[in-house]
Formats: structure tokens, C-alpha cells, sequence
């Protein structure tokens, strides 16, 4: 498996990840307000975690898309959007949150059903 010096030694794009990670990061805790660092423990109700999730994902949507619009307005085709770090990073992000999200509620089919009816209604 190697070691984590090795890895990080290996990878031309540790450095572009660890900033973008960091932008990502900010933008996250200005938009929804939060310390990302905060692990302090909290008990939402059903509907509080309905709105939690399907506005995380839309956020992780909406910024992904509105980036990537941005490159396709500044002449970048489609190949260098599959390319782009911080666009896959963001993309990733999003990815991560749906599958936490059908992880975490898969014998509650009301619950996803619930979020992504509020995540269409966020959207529209």
C-alpha cells in the first residue's frame, strides 16, 4: 500500500488538492455559515435533516455546475472538463454526500424520498 510520505511525494497534484480543498472548504463555511472543523455533537429532527441534506447537495450541484459553466463560457471543451482538478474535486464532493446520504437512510425510503423531493423544490 505504501506510505502516506510516498503517496504525497507521488502525486503531482498534492499541493493544486490541498488548496483546492482549502477554497472548497471556505466557500462551504460562508455559504451554509459553519465551522467545518466543528465536531461538536447535534441532534436535528426529521425535518431539519431533510433541509440539511438536499441543501448540502444542492450547494455541491449548483457550485459544480455554475464552475463548470464557467469554463465552457471561457472557451474550455469537453476534455479539459474531464481533466479540470477542482471541478472533479467538486463533483466528488457531491458524490460523496448522495452516497452518505442513500447509506445513511437506505431502509428509510421516505427519508431519501423526502430530501430529494426538497433538493428538486431547491433546484426548480
Amino acid at each position: 500500500m505504501g506510505n502516506v510520505m510516498e503517496n504525497i511525494i507521488n502525486d503531482d497534484d498534492y499541493v493544486d488538492k490541498v488548496l483546492i480543498d482549502c477554497e472548497l472548504k471556505k466557500l462551504y463555511e460562508d455559504h451554509f455559515k459553519i465551522d467545518v472543523m466543528d465536531r461538536s455533537m447535534k441532534i436535528f429532527t426529521r425535518e431539519e435533516q431533510v433541509e440539511r441534506y438536499a441543501k448540502n447537495l444542492a450547494f455541491w450541484i449548483n457550485l459544480s455546475n455554475k464552475y463548470r459553466q464557467e469554463l465552457i463560457d471561457n472557451g474550455k471543451d469537453e476534455d479539459f472538463l474531464k481533466q479540470d482538478l477542482k471541478l472533479n474535486m467538486m463533483c466528488k464532493k457531491g458524490n460523496d454526500i448522495y452516497h452518505q446520504t442513500v447509506i445513511n437512510y437506505s431502509d428509510d425510503s421516505t427519508m431519501m424520498k423526502d430530501i430529494m423531493t426538497r433538493l428538486q423544490e431547491l433546484e426548480d
